[in-house]
């Protein structure tokens, strides 16, 4: 049999028509290859693992960095779920995926060493969103979660010493606050909540703010306390803590005591003996008026609280009532009595106009002295 002209020519294309196929067929096979070797280098990159079950060709596979990183080698799927703690939720949910379009994020830990790991399972769909396998990806995440957990225990250590801290705080029988440069308070004490009003916390930031200090009246328990308020600076910070001293015990004795100073000067006022104290820099702190008659002082000259010196020697100049030899004795003294007396001590002043005084001197509050004058008998 002959092939005519035209015969031939359709066998010629038909054999080029499948050499070209066949070379198309070759080219993306070549090309697919290519593709699956650059994906299975990216993935020898990673530190991750992986399984994967193919429902169409009925395998399975674990990675090589996934039996690297759990640092064991598993002969089933079974015994890599019994591998972690969490083996049953982690089957269920692989079970799942292999039937349904399904995707689950799950964290693990080694049953038998402390191996944490993230793991990501996922369906395999094809385009007919029919599912042909399932994937779990797994990343050791072990050096992050034990240094999680350390820090876990770090803060939960903090969060002890704060609450410990705070506790202290709230314990104290003083009101105590913190504020920022912006003047809005950041931390209080219980005291500070509790017995504090809204009025009184404005009045007391206020005057936190001024230079001058202020007492601030609290009632606290039924009962009546001042306190004054004092501020500190915090270290490499611009918060400023404000604690209150509780001063009510001091001013109740300062009270009594400018109590007591009333009824002791109107003691001496009242007195016929000439009595006149000096403080410890001895400048001339109290005189009754028995002093000023005794020895005619000038009222002006008295009310400059002049010092022991000084009216000694206005007594000798402006006065003429010490002799020269008698003044300069006194001013030898004066050193002594001011600086070491510590008991009394008894003496008698000559006055030029012929009177003797007997002159009775003792310690007074806190190293001033209290000198009394009696006129005695001539000798």
């Amino acid at each position: 049999m002959f092939f005519t002209y035209e015969a031939f020519l359709i066998l010629i294309l038909i054999l080029f028509f499948l050499s070209y196929s066949r070379l198309k067929i070759d080219n993306k096979v070549n090309e697919l290859q290519h593709q699956n070797i650059i994906v299975n280098n990216l993935i020898d990159t990673m530190d991750d693992g992986f399984y994967i079950w193919d429902a169409k060709k009925r395998i399975e596979k674990f990675s090589p960095n996934l039996l690297i990183s759990l640092n064991t080698v598993f002969y089933s799927f079974n015994e890599f779920i019994d591998f972690f703690e969490q083996s049953e939720i982690l089957m269920k949910n692989f079970t799942e995926a292999k039937e349904i379009n399904k995707s689950f994020t799950l964290d693990l830990k080694a049953k038998d060493s402390e191996v944490y790991c993230m793991c990501y399972g996922r369906s395999i769909i094809d385009n007919a969103n029919k599912v042909i396998g399932a994937l779990l990806w797994i990343r050791n995440v072990s050096d992050y979660k034990i240094r999680a957990n350390e820090l876990e225990i770090e803060n939960r250590k903090f969060v002890q010493e704060i609450e410990n801290y705070k506790n202290i705080f709230n314990s104290l029988p003083y009101p105590i606050f913190k504020y920022n440069k912006h003047r809005k308070v950041k931390f209080y004490n219980l005291f500070y909540d509790k017995y504090i009003n809204s009025s009184q916390r404005l009045a007391i930031t206020r005057n936190v703010y001024n230079t001058k200090p202020e007492k601030h009246v609290i009632t606290c328990k039924s009962e009546r306390k001042i306190f004054s308020f004092a501020k500190a600076s915090i270290q490499d910070s611009d918060e400023i803590v404000v604690y209150g001293q509780d001063v009510s015990y001091a001013e109740k004795l300062h009270t009594e005591l400018n109590d007591y100073l009333v009824t002791q000067r109107n003691l001496l006022e009242g007195l016929p003996v000439a009595i006149a104290i000096y403080s410890k820099n001895q400048k001339l702190k109290f005189y009754n008026n028995a002093f000023t008659k005794a020895f005619q002082f000038d009222s002006d000259f008295l009310a400059s609280h002049p010092t022991y010196h000084e009216v000694m020697l206005y007594l000798f100049e402006s006065k003429k009532l010490l002799k020269e030899e008698d003044f300069q004795d006194i001013s030898k003294q004066r050193h002594t009595l001011f600086k070491e007396l510590i008991g009394s001590y008894n003496n008698v002043l000559h006055l030029t106009n012929g009177k003797l005084l007997r002159v009775f001197t003792v310690p007074y509050a806190a190293e001033g002295l209290l000198f009394s004058y009696e006129e005695s008998k001539k000798l």
